[in-house]
């Protein structure tokens, strides 16, 4: 080792520390501090961090607080709970739900909140009283001049660089936003996560674009083939939430009151995450609309699929009179939905039985 004072070789540390001590009269600190001059600043706060030793040097942060609310803490922490759970806030986890349930019953503590503000506020948060109104407000005016804090640029800004940061992070993890997918399929995050099956809303993983974008691509071959065979030239509605919100309709004609869905076996199965009441509520929502539901399963014949289809809206209906699946206007409401298909690997609950 070298003394950068004088330049004197000196064989081990402990030697330099003696040899800086009482030939130069400096500390180690002040030695340390020649050789890293601008170390010992803390980078959230800009407070003098503690000086722990020449060879451990300063610490990076001044207190756990600034330690806990840095980026670097943040990611690490968000990238070991990803690795080990599949989620960014273990807090989402089921089992710690349940934990948390098990310790506190919430309904009663949320019931005793909610009579204590309604006997003092009229209301059942405090936040929905004219009173904290009046406050935000004029809180809101003294500070920033205007009435909402979210209007302000400051807050505004801030929103900005939190989502770029998130980006970032993401992209070191291999995800990109959903709202950056190669191709449009003008769908939602409730429809592209069950496909890839992962929890991380909000996001898609790069490797499972491929995945997501074989589905998308037959799903658009068979539903455009049914549009390109259907004997009609008026006005064609696709992949529309605006009619039975939230769920989608794949074909629906708004002039003659029709909608078709085409149902793929695996897709829409148990076993791939569909709910059993699935198919029957898209009926009972379109029959509440004064909508004809028609279901079209993967597993049934197409082209008589679409020819039965025709001939309905040519006036002559050769649909199963009996079947709901087909007939949602004129029948009761299924008291519950019926197991359609089953090969040992799917399981596709119709809305009612099917009838062939």
């Amino acid at each position: 080792m070298k003394c950068i004072i004088c330049g004197e070789d000196i064989k081990t540390q402990k030697g330099l520390l003696y040899h800086i001590k009482h030939k130069h009269q400096y500390t180690i600190q002040q030695y340390y501090n020649l050789i890293y001059p601008n170390s010992g600043v803390c980078p959230i706060c800009g407070h003098p961090t503690s000086f722990l030793g020449f060879t451990k040097g300063y610490r990076k942060y001044c207190s756990n607080k600034c330690a806990t609310s840095s980026t670097e803490t943040t990611q690490k922490r968000k990238q070991t709970v990803l690795e080990k759970y599949g989620v960014t806030n273990i807090s989402k986890l089921e089992t710690i739900k349940q934990i948390k349930a098990q310790k506190f019953d919430y309904n009663s503590i949320r019931q005793k909140v909610i009579s204590t503000n309604q006997k003092r506020y009229k209301c059942d948060w405090f936040t929905q009283s004219e009173e904290f109104k009046q406050q935000y407000v004029s809180i809101c005016r003294k500070k920033y001049h205007t009435e909402n804090y979210a209007q302000t640029e400051e807050y505004i800004n801030k929103c900005r660089q939190s989502k770029q940061q998130d980006i970032l992070y993401m992209r070191e993890l291999g995800y990109i936003p959903i709202s950056e997918l190669p191709f449009n399929t003008g769908w939602r995050q409730s429809q592209i996560l069950p496909i890839v099956r992962y929890k991380n809303k909000g996001y898609i993983r790069i490797a499972d674009i491929s995945i997501i974008e074989g589905y998308y691509s037959s799903r658009t071959h068979l539903e455009q083939s049914i549009i390109n065979d259907l004997s009609y030239d008026g006005i064609i509605i696709t992949h529309t939430r605006k009619i039975i919100s939230p769920y989608e309709l794949d074909i629906y004609l708004p002039e003659i009151s029709l909608a078709i869905e085409f149902n793929g076996t695996h897709w829409h199965s148990v076993e791939f995450g569909t709910p059993k009441d699935y198919h029957l509520t898209k009926s009972i929502l379109c029959k509440t609309k004064g909508i004809r539901l028609i279901h079209i399963y993967e597993f049934e014949d197409l082209e008589e699929q679409i020819r039965l289809v025709n001939l309905l809206i040519n006036g002559t209906d050769l649909f199963p009179q009996e079947d709901f699946n087909k007939n949602n206007l004129y029948l009761n409401n299924p008291p519950s939905p019926c197991i359609i298909y089953n090969d040992n690997r799917h399981t596709v609950y119709g809305a009612g039985r099917l009838v062939l």
